[in-house]
């Protein structure tokens, strides 16, 4: 027995039209076979439709096989078309059954005959003498007598469910589009994500010699982008993709038992331009278990200023277990590594270019700038977009302003740093939704673990201070072109050993083992004694810097002419040049008898003689113009030059 059967063959057993059945069809959302979308399953069709297949194959009686109810049938047809039809048909549907119920209402009042009833209500309606909602005129404005008579037969039929139109049925049903097409815009799209549709309906033209519309190519584009959100807005931006659709399950500060044991440092610039238009570095840290944080602004973001951030840290709150960093070059530098080795802090690496890795500094970030930075003055914006449109501000504000009115004045590095530290007092002052609407202080204070600490600061700035690698020469140990010295100095010659500098004067270092990290002794430097690391280490770079803009301004004063132009322009003519004195022939036996030997030679000409003299003696290099004959074979190269030889043998033999 046959599985599928098409309309045609349906509608000749149901003894209807194939227009009859294919309406039922499509008001009952009968399933299509997978395999040809034109036909029909016998398992899916309603019970008496099957019953009626049936009896006519088997040749039996229909009231003989089981059935269902046949409204239960149509009820759950109903309602399965009802649930997959799109919110648009559903807003139609309702606004056409509410045209009806009034369309009763006016034929019962009227006391006219349903026929009359239907056109007049169709007139009244259409000049809005029939008042009904305003979002139901908005969806149907028009209603003839016709339309009312058919919405009047569905809904006997099918009730609300057949009042449902057809818009969005044969969405996805892309016929116009061959998979070969399909896969071309695809991967046009995924080489070019930004795309227009209008070069792709051109390549279409030039690719395919039958393609769809313009229209339908936009269509195809739009939908296939809606199907595939994720996957497109990863193609046209991942950072997008990442922010707004990647997986955030769980929690992050899982693993965190305690106040103190997990801290999450990183560096962003500073939306904000000082009155210097200088774009400061903003070093944040954040202890995961509380959410308490500590901003350290610096001009740029170095290992040193990363380790004066963490020790503003530690002495606030203590000694971390643990630090998740990013991999940048400030970060994995040899001081900030020594100093997590030296505490035994715990560095875990981290994926390149993860940000999610470290997520609640991220987040701090992003309330820092949102919170703070965007009410400061010198504000310059978040992004590109937004940093031009402040500028455009700036321009339009200047040529409108008022003369004597009041501009805002942008803030020192001091004084942003000082803003800093009271916004941050502000932030763990304040309920976290995250915190169970706790502060972060109260979190912290209710720790029933706080990290060890470490009380006196000289040891921190010891710990923290720069490191450096040498070994002990004779002169002592040399750091920027400078010695420090020591008596005890003298039984470490030739050691490799860790130096540490003293923040608080330059003259002053600290030598450790390179191995066993044990301190040695502490070496000084005279002239640098009583300055600051800090200060020191700025007037060296800006005397340095002083003197490379000075060679660049002496390398502008080149002359003119070169020294050897300026040396050789006053040669001039002198009269002795051409001026030959008086010189005796040289005398010599050899040169007498080669005299003799000049006299006797009978040439014809002189020049003549030597040009054959130099041709026999110089033969080799003279066959160099056979070579440039590059038409000529290699035999017959050969054969030429050793006719050349025996010609100049065949002269030297005549000559002497």
């Amino acid at each position: 027995m046959k599985k599928n059967y098409s309309i045609t063959e349906l509608s000749n057993i149901l003894g209807l039209s194939a227009r009859s059945t294919r309406e039922r069809a499509q008001n009952e959302s009968w399933a299509l076979c997978g395999e040809n979308r034109r036909v029909y399953p016998l398992d899916a069709l309603p019970q008496d439709v099957r019953r009626r297949v049936l009896s006519q194959k088997l040749g039996s009686v229909v009231d003989s096989i089981p059935s269902k109810n046949l409204v239960v049938s149509r009820a759950e047809a109903g309602l399965k078309k009802w649930s997959s039809a799109t919110k648009f048909n559903r807003k139609k549907a309702q606004a056409r059954y509410r045209i009806l119920n009034e369309l009763s209402k006016f034929t019962t009042n009227k006391g006219l005959k349903q026929k009359d009833g239907r056109r007049r209500f169709a007139s009244y309606y259409n000049t809005e003498l029939i008042k009904v909602e305003p979002w139901i005129l908005e969806e149907i404005p028009h209603v003839s007598a016709h339309n009312l008579e058919k919405w009047l037969k569905k809904e006997k039929e099918g009730g609300l469910p057949a009042l449902l139109g057809n818009y969005g049925v044969k969405k996805g049903n892309r016929k116009a589009v061959t998979p070969e097409q399909s896969a071309f815009i695809v991967a046009h799209i995924v080489q070019k994500p930004h795309i227009r549709g209008s070069h792709l309906f051109k390549l279409l033209c030039k690719t395919f010699d039958v393609h769809p519309s313009r229209r339908t190519i936009f269509r195809f584009i739009k939908d296939w982008k809606q199907e595939n959100l994720q996957l497109s807005t990863l193609i046209e931006d991942p950072r997008r993709w990442k922010n707004n659709h990647m997986a955030a399950f769980g929690n992050a500060g899982a693993d965190v038992p305690h106040f103190g044991h997990t801290w999450e440092i990183d560096s962003t610039p500073a939306d904000v331009l000082t009155k210097d238009g200088q774009r400061l570095a903003i070093i944040g840290l954040v202890d995961i278990y509380s959410r308490r944080a500590i901003i350290l602004v610096a001009p740029t973001s170095k290992s040193i200023a990363i380790a004066a951030a963490m020790r503003k840290a530690m002495i606030a709150w203590g000694i971390p277990s643990r630090t998740r960093m990013d991999n940048g070059p400030d970060y994995q530098s040899f001081h900030v590594q020594a100093i997590c080795s030296a505490l035994k802090i715990h560095t875990p690496e981290l994926p390149k270019y993860s940000p999610e890795k470290k997520p609640f500094i991220e987040r701090f970030f992003g309330t820092f700038s949102v919170g703070f930075e965007e009410l400061l003055p010198g504000f310059c914006g978040h992004g590109v977009r937004e940093r031009q449109a402040l500028r455009e501000q700036e321009t339009w504000a200047a040529k409108i302003m008022k003369p004597g009115g009041v501009a805002e004045v942008a803030v020192t590095m001091e004084e942003f740093q000082d803003l800093t530290d009271k916004w941050i007092k502000l932030y763990e002052q304040t309920p976290h939704k995250g915190l169970g609407n706790k502060t972060p202080l109260q979190v912290a204070c209710a720790s029933h673990l706080q990290p060890p600490k470490i009380r006196d600061e000289r040891i921190l700035d010891i710990l923290l201070a720069p490191v450096g690698r040498r070994t002990v020469q004779k002169k002592g140990i040399s750091i920027d072109a400078s010695f420090f010295t020591s008596p005890e100095l003298v039984k470490y010659m030739g050691l490799r050993v860790e130096t540490r500098r003293d923040l608080n004067s330059a003259g002053r270092l600290f030598v450790f083992d390179g191995s066993t990290g044990k301190y040695l002794c502490q070496a000084t430097n005279e002239p640098l004694e009583g300055q600051r690391l800090e200060d020191y280490l700025k007037a060296k770079k800006e005397h340095s810097k002083g003197l490379k803009g000075l060679k660049r301004a002496l390398d502008k004063m080149k002359p003119d002419r070169s020294a050897i132009q300026t040396l050789l322009e006053d040669v001039g003519y002198d009269e002795l040049t051409n001026v030959i004195p008086l010189q005796f022939n040289f005398e010599n036996p050899a040169v007498e008898e080669a005299q003799k030997a000049v006299v006797n030679a009978e040439f014809e000409q002189v020049g003549e003689a030597q040009e054959r003299i130099s041709k026999a003696v110089n033969y080799y290099s003279s066959t160099d113009f056979l070579l440039d004959d590059s038409h000529k074979t290699s035999e017959v190269i050969d054969a030429e030059v050793e006719e050349l030889k025996r010609y100049h043998n065949k002269n030297l033999k005549s000559v002497f």
